[in-house]
């Protein structure tokens, strides 16, 4: 359920979006019916490229306002705690303020009465993906929608293909499910990461001495949950003869180890 993203740092086109606000709810109305939690929210481009994809991530809450989780408190129920949905509208949104009405059933949180959304990323046409780290995501509810043109969030763009060239078949060898920093207390976590469901044998990880259920907290000195490309970055500094700081939490203890080809 992840989306390639890259880091802020990177040099701008000049033609490319690079307005994290660009994308913006206008609208949203939420109704209870026998088929789940219907919603509609209302998007709009005020930026200067059209648009032709973008994300939202959705939490729910039932009728006294408190957070439904869908899940048990374990590995393989964190996946889904975020909704996070993907859109590909048949026409592209236009920009100069064209706007775009999402219609959606959750079907799986038939006790919420309403949600919080948030625009986790959009792609300009012929652009680079603008996402916006977790950290900066504007929450929204139905009796909440304002302009946040106030406090700009922040925005990372995708890698260049390069970077991939640059890795080539070097891999740390292990599979994860990302833990929201949102989410992390209702698992017992301080906050979120790379939670690990699997450890190759023999992998860099494994030599490192990682363990399914450790939680990587930053590689490289960036959290996972800010910049999903973090460990792409940290395998091309690999590759080229660096060792990188993977810092991570077990049973509530952080630790350092340091992965190098």
């Amino acid at each position: 359920m992840l989306l390639l993203v890259g880091l802020c740092t990177l040099s701008l086109a000049a033609s490319a979006q690079t307005d994290p606000l660009a994308l913006q709810i206008t609208k949203m109305q939420f109704t209870q019916s026998t088929d789940g939690l219907a919603f509609n929210v209302t998007l709009e481009n005020s930026g200067s490229a059209a648009i032709d994809e973008f994300g939202l991530a959705v939490a729910f809450f039932d009728e006294n306002g408190d957070r439904i989780y869908g899940y048990a408190n374990t590995l393989e129920g964190v996946t889904s705690e975020v909704a996070y949905w993907y859109y590909l509208p048949e026409n592209p949104i236009e920009a100069n303020g064209d706007t775009f009405l999402t219609t959606d059933v959750f079907a799986d949180y038939a006790t919420a009465s309403t949600a919080s959304v948030a625009v986790r990323y959009y792609h300009p046409v012929d652009g680079d993906y603008i996402m916006i780290p977790e950290s900066d995501w504007q929450w929204q509810l139905p009796d909440s929608i304002e302009s946040n043109g106030i406090n700009v969030p922040s925005y990372y763009m995708s890698p260049p293909d390069s970077l991939y060239d640059t890795i080539g078949d070097y891999n740390p060898g292990y599979n994860y499910y990302l833990l929201d920093d949102y989410n992390a207390a209702f698992y017992g976590k301080t906050e979120g990461g790379e939670w690990i469901t699997n450890v190759d044998e023999g992998s860099p990880a494994a030599l490192a001495g990682l363990v399914v259920g450790d939680l990587i907290i930053s590689v490289d000195g960036i959290k996972p949950t800010e910049n999903n490309y973090a460990v792409e970055y940290a395998m091309a500094k690999i590759v080229s003869g660096e060792t990188v700081d993977w810092v991570y939490e077990r049973d509530g203890v952080l630790s350092t180890v340091n992965l190098g080809k």
